[in-house]
This record gives structure tokens, sequence and C-alpha cells, in this order.
């Protein structure tokens, strides 16, 4: 019940903003940009997601979101960090990032049929739409019950299922994916246990 109450709130709020911001909120507001490389590495993964023009697909996407302000989306090395987060209506996902999800995607479809590129493709759209959930949260001032970081995984899954059957359920099994081989690899220390962030064991069940 309160999933579905959360996403009411958020299409809701998403088609009818707050009445403060009405004059203000209009679509096309998100923007991309492929942040300079530092080596090698973050060379490699530029160039990769420059050619499938990743970010440009992603901001026309989101587009119709209707937002008071623009929204950037952008890639950049993170001096070694695995990270990507929302900060100051700009969504980061590290060149570090890229390089985990290229190490664990797999080589072999999986048993339920899920392709190397299908899995990357999963991934990459999760953790732009989890921080683009912050990003609308924050900008259209939605309140949400519980966790920042599971109404963010909400959205997320909620725009991913908005696709057709078939590639909702391919970008559903690449979130899985991951999940999956997180929790296989890390035993969650005390501090992982406390933190805002929940387990990959919790992201996989919510998914699978």
């Amino acid at each position: 019940m309160k999933m579905i109450l959360l996403l009411v709130t958020a299409v809701v709020r998403l088609v009818y903003p707050d009445p403060s911001l009405q004059d203000s909120v209009k679509t096309g507001q998100v923007k991309y940009e492929y942040g300079e490389p530092a080596n090698a590495m973050q060379q490699n993964i530029h160039d990769r997601l420059q050619a499938l023009q990743t970010l440009e697909r992603l901001s026309e996407f989101l587009s119709p979101l209707r937002l008071p302000r623009p929204l950037t989306l952008k890639v950049q090395g993170c001096n070694g960090q695995v990270n990507a987060h929302y900060w100051r209506d700009q969504v980061t996902v590290c060149y570090e990032y890229f390089d985990f999800l290229l190490k664990v995607a797999p080589q072999m479809p999986t048993p339920e049929g899920l392709t190397r590129f299908q899995a990357l493709a999963g991934m990459t759209a999760d953790v732009f739409l989890h921080e683009t959930g912050h990003a609308v949260f924050d900008m259209l001032e939605i309140p949400f019950m519980g966790r920042e970081e599971d109404a963010a995984d909400e959205f997320s899954a909620y725009v991913q299922l908005r696709r057709s059957k078939a590639d909702a359920r391919h970008l559903i099994l690449g979130v899985a994916y991951l999940g999956s081989k997180q929790a296989q690899q890390e035993m969650a220390s005390m501090d992982q246990q406390a933190d805002v962030q929940e387990l990959p064991e919790q992201s996989y069940y919510k998914v699978h």
C-alpha cells in the first residue's frame, strides 16, 4: 500500500505540481554533459557512451518531466570512487561506476535469457533513473514516506515498467542481475547495515 501511495503521489505531482511552482515548471529541462576523461579507462568508457548516445537518449526520454529549472545528467571521473549521486540539480554517474558495471555484466546470456548488452542497458538506466528520482523529489518538493533511497528505487522501477513489456522485462532483469552479483560478492559490514543505502540483497529482493 505504501508503494502504491508513493507512486500515485509522484505521478500526480509530476502532472499537477505544487501551485507555487505552476508558473515555473516546463518540459525539456533535462540537459546532459560528458565530463573530460582523466585516463585511458575513462576515455574508453567516455567514447563508448558517446557512440551509443547514452546521455542524449536519456535526456530525450526524460524530457516530458515538468521541472522548475534545468536538470543535468553528467558522467565524469570521480578519483577512483565507484559512485553515483544527485546534488544541486545535477545527476552524476562516475566513469568508475561504468567500469564496475562492465566487469560484473554477464559474458554469456543468463538462464533468464538476459544478454550482456541488455544487462548493461538495464543497470545504466536504473542508476540514472534512481538519481533522477532524487532530483524530482527535490525540485518538485514531493513528500515521500519512509526512506528516500527506497522512494528513488520505486521511481526508477515505475518508469522502467512503463516501457513495453519486453523492454521492461530486460531492464528489470538487468537491475536484478546487478543486485544478485553484489549480494554474492559482498559481505555487509556494520557500517553498510547502518547506511541510508539499502543492501544489495534488499535491492535484488525488491525487483526479482
